[in-house]
Order: C-alpha cells, then sequence, then structure tokens
C-alpha cells in the first residue's frame, strides 16, 4: 500500500466524521426559529458549516483531485505548508457561497414544482368543464341559479361515476333468470344502458338540487321535486315518467317498499335462506342486530341480480358487501314480488342530487340521458362520453367460485384454493 493510499484512507475516515458532524449542525440549523425565513438568514451558521465543509474539501476532495491529476504527494505537503491559510480560507467562504446557493434553489424549486402541479391540476379540470360556465358569470341556459351552477363547479363537476350494467345472457343455462326477466317485463330495463355524456348527467344533478328551493317551499310539490332542468328545458323524472319509459307497471304497493316499512322487524332469516349458502351467516354489530352480507356468500344467481342491483337500480360505489336495503330489494325480486323500479329509481336519482357527501359517487347516466332524449335535449360535440360497464354474461357467471361449489359439489375452502391456483 503506497502512501497515497495511506492518505486517501485517513481522509475517508475523517470524511465521515466530518459528515456526521456536519449533518448533526444541519439539524440544529433546521430546529432554529429562522428554518422558514431567506437562506441569507441561515449566515449565522457559516462558520459551523464552513469549517466542517472546509474539513471534508482538505481531507477528501483535494487529495482525490491532484491523485487524479498526478501532483506528487511532496507537493501537496508543500502546498498545504506554504499556502495552508489562504486555501482554508478560500474554501471556507467558497463552499458557504454554494451551500447557500443550494438552499436557495432548493427553497425556488419547491416552491415552483407546487405553484406548477396546481397550475396543471386547474387547468386539467377546465377542460372537463362545459365551455361558456365559470364562477363569475351565471350561463342561464344551463342552469337554474347561480346557486346551482356553483354547485356544478365546485362539487359535480369532479365526481365519478358507478356505470350501469346490462344483462347478456347466451344460451339456456341460466334460464331461470331469463324467465325472471321475460315474467317482470324488464327486458328493456336489463339492456337499456348505452354510451352517455357524463355533462348532461352532472348539470342534471346540479339543477335537481332543492337546497334553495326550500325556502319557497317548491319541494312541497312533488312534480317540482322531481323535476330538473337541463339546456333549456324541464326534464321530469318522476316514477311514472321512468316507469313509462321501460313499459313497467305503476305499481301502488310495492313490496320493497312494505319489507324495508318492517325497519327492525324485517324477517332477516328469510332473506339469508334466500339469497345465501346454506353455511352463510350475517355480519353483525356488537350487539347481535344483522348488518350486512358479504356478497362472496351468495348463491350465483343472487350474486348476478346483486351486480345489477349494484351498478343499475341502486348503485354503490362498494360491491363487496349487501346492506340489509340492497338485501330486502333483492328478495323482493327472486321472490317475484311486485317492485315499483320508476319509484326506486327516481327517488334514488333524487337522493343522489341532493347528496353533499365530498366521497359519495354520481351515477344513472345512461337513465339521465334517456329521460333527456326524451325532451329532445341531446349531448353535444367533445362532451366526456362513458360506457357502461361490463355486462353480466353466462361466462361471467361461471367463473363464480359459487357456481362451481354448486356445479361440483365440491365445499367452499376447496373452491377458495381452486380459485386461487387459477389465478
Amino acid at each position: 500500500m503506497n502512501c497515497f493510499n495511506v492518505l486517501w484512507l485517513l481522509s475517508a475516515q475523517l470524511f465521515t466524521r466530518s459528515l456526521k458532524e456536519f449533518f448533526e449542525v444541519y439539524k440544529e440549523i433546521c430546529k432554529s426559529s429562522c428554518i422558514g425565513a431567506t437562506p441569507c438568514a441561515l449566515w449565522a451558521h457559516s462558520r459551523y458549516v464552513g469549517a466542517l465543509l472546509e474539513r471534508l474539501n482538505t481531507f477528501l476532495l483535494l487529495p482525490y483531485w491532484l491523485g487524479r491529476t498526478g501532483v506528487p504527494l511532496c507537493m501537496l505537503v508543500c502546498m498545504l505548508d506554504v499556502s495552508c491559510t489562504v486555501i482554508h480560507d478560500a474554501l471556507v467562504w467558497w463552499n458557504c457561497f454554494l451551500f447557500y446557493l443550494w438552499l436557495s434553489l432548493l427553497v425556488w424549486k419547491g416552491h415552483y414544482a407546487c405553484r406548477n402541479k396546481w397550475q396543471h391540476k386547474i387547468k386539467r379540470r377546465e377542460k372537463r368543464l362545459p365551455p361558456n360556465t365559470s364562477s363569475s358569470s351565471f350561463d342561464n341556459l344551463r342552469f337554474i341559479s347561480l346557486v346551482h351552477q356553483e354547485r356544478y363547479l365546485r362539487f359535480l363537476a369532479y365526481k365519478k361515476f358507478v356505470l350501469e350494467k346490462n344483462f347478456w345472457l347466451e344460451g339456456d343455462k341460466f334460464s331461470d333468470i331469463h324467465a325472471m326477466i321475460v315474467t317482470r317485463g324488464w327486458g328493456e330495463l336489463t339492456s337499456f344502458a348505452k354510451e352517455a355524456s357524463t355533462t348532461l348527467a352532472k348539470e342534471f344533478f346540479a339543477n335537481a338540487y332543492l337546497g334553495p328551493a326550500k325556502e319557497d317551499g317548491n319541494y312541497k310539490n312533488d312534480l317540482m321535486k322531481f323535476t330538473s332542468f337541463v339546456r333549456g328545458k324541464n326534464v321530469p323524472f318522476h316514477e311514472k315518467i321512468i316507469n313509462q319509459l321501460f313499459g313497467l307497471e305503476n305499481y301502488e304497493q310495492c313490496s320493497f317498499e312494505a319489507r324495508k316499512a318492517k325497519g327492525s322487524n324485517i324477517d332477516h332469516q328469510e332473506i339469508l335462506s334466500t339469497l345465501c349458502k346454506p353455511e352463510a351467516d350475517w355480519v353483525r354489530n356488537k350487539d347481535g342486530t344483522p348488518r350486512k352480507l358479504h356478497s362472496t356468500d351468495l348463491t350465483p344467481v343472487a350474486k348476478a341480480w346483486a351486480t345489477f342491483v349494484f351498478h343499475t337500480l341502486l348503485p354503490c360505489s362498494n360491491v363487496s358487501d349487501l346492506t340489509t336495503q340492497k338485501a330486502t330489494l333483492l328478495t323482493a325480486i327472486l321472490k317475484g314480488e311486485p317492485v315499483n323500479v320508476g319509484r326506486l329509481l327516481a327517488n334514488d336519482l333524487w337522493a343522489t342530487a341532493n347528496n353533499s357527501s365530498p366521497t359519495s359517487y354520481i351515477d344513472h347516466t345512461s337513465l339521465i340521458n334517456k329521460l333527456c332524449e326524451r325532451v329532445r335535449v341531446y349531448p353535444e360535440k367533445n362532451e366526456e362520453i362513458v360506457k357502461p360497464s361490463g355486462p353480466i354474461t353466462t361466462k361471467w357467471i361461471e367463473k363464480n367460485p359459487l357456481w362451481l361449489e354448486l356445479k361440483c359439489g365440491v365445499s367452499s375452502q376447496q373452491t377458495l384454493n381452486w380459485w386461487y391456483s387459477f389465478l
């Protein structure tokens, strides 16, 4: 090992020690009251920072540079002896300048990065807004009042959608589902979802909001309660209109509403035996009352109809659990009891329009476009269009592990093991 390698090892050890001291000083700087100030406010610490940086350069960087350029070790010693003070002072001030310059650039870089990110986010949102709408000017063609326009811009414009689903069953493998659709006359209802404008849907929900209208007493009128306004035209969405669109009956006595009215006296055991496997049970509250069902515990036919409920009848973003309300609706459907679909959809549209939760989703895109087409309101060019979610097919139902369990007679654990190995 030559003299240069020895000097290099000593320099590396001193470098490690100096670096540790440097970070200790840096922590003290961060804890000081001037951390939020300009870099010049840190000048009081330059004596310590400069001394540490001088040691780093003297013991590591300078020997390395001289060694790379072929300067002999004796010349290095002479240089350090003759001009030690000059070199040290120059290194101190030079490194202080570089340190503060680096810190200034870091601060300004963070500032401009945050500002550019925010500006990019605003521009991206503005592209999604319809033309001729801004918070400062009122667009009376698209909105009832400035309150409704502000609700659209600040609350609805960036909401996500739960997309609708169709039934698309090939063959006669699930003839019981076919028979239920035909018997109920739900052929149009289970196949109407198509490409639709989300801009129309958001404007529909904004103008169906009844917050400011309650002061005038308009919410007491059922027809006014179930009427929106889209691009210069009133768009009614009460139950009779929706039932007429799909060719459905206007049931006065709805089994779903009758079951729901029972409240805590509802027959949970009947729901469980109708929808789930024999060994399944309710997820219960601490007091033992039933709270929800897991979607994985449903039979294949019940799971297919539950998916239709999750996306089209009572849309929600959580499809892993079945609440008591949705389980009650699903039981009424599977038992062939009368369900007023128009009233169900109208109430859900109204509830969505008047929901102020910041984390909520909006839905019924195809239904709203169908209601708008009824009064001759159509999407314009360059509007955001979404496609319906993938249909419920025979292949989709057969992929369900529960179908394999019932078809092959294997246990639930064997089904899960097979499914995990398949994935």
